[in-house]
């Protein structure tokens, strides 16, 4: 989900483990795996440089993320299924589980970096209208990570529909059987389909 260049992006997308970690535990700084979510070897970016941070989160049985804007110092809650015009307590869970994220997120940023410390404060919510259409919970995986893909800061830029649902499906497995570096044993009736030319060689 990542642009190939390596100097700046516009985009850095956290792993969902950093939800889990920030909600459970007191200092998640200590952590490898957070750490190598900052400054780990595939870090080639100025991360002081990107307006987007973003946090895939599982709230109530269904996927969300959250997007911290450091440019316009908005929290950004996607909730593909839009949980939370339906109950109240949603709403009330998803701010405070934004907050408890952006206050171990900045701590992150000030632990990690030495130069780089933004000052972090009490940064307003939106809700953005993702789609008017109804998915179940069970779909909201992949329509989060549609999301944190096309969400430009203000509306999604290929819309999230129904009928576009199965093909969403079949690009994300092409993406994932296909992706660099993948040393899985694929199936012979999948590589038939992704690379017709060469299963016969497997």
């Amino acid at each position: 989900m990542g642009p190939t260049s390596s100097r700046m992006r516009w985009r850095h997308l956290l792993e969902s483990d950093f939800s889990v970690c920030a909600i459970a535990e007191d200092d998640i700084t200590p952590l490898l795996s957070i750490q190598q979510q900052f400054i780990g070897d595939d870090i080639t970016y100025n991360m002081s440089c990107t307006t987007m941070f973003t946090v895939p989160s599982f709230i109530e049985q269904s996927w969300c993320a959250y997007m911290f804007d450091m440019k316009e110092e908005i929290i950004h809650v996607l909730d593909p299924l839009g949980l939370h015009l339906e109950l109240a307590a949603i709403k009330v869970l998803q701010a405070h589980y934004a907050d408890v994220i952006h206050e171990k997120l900045f701590h992150c940023f000030s632990k990690y970096y030495e130069i780089w410390n933004p000052q972090k404060k009490d940064w307003p919510h939106v809700y953005p209208v993702l789609t008017n259409d109804k998915f179940t919970k069970n779909q909201s995986g992949l329509c989060m990570l549609h999301c944190l893909r096309n969400y430009n800061g203000e509306e999604l830029e290929q819309p999230l529909t129904l009928n576009g649902y199965s093909r969403l499906q079949h690009t994300f497995l092409h993406e994932l059987l296909t992706m660099e570096n993948n040393k899985a044993t694929l199936p012979i009736h999948i590589l038939k389909i992704i690379d017709p030319p060469n299963w016969r060689q497997v």
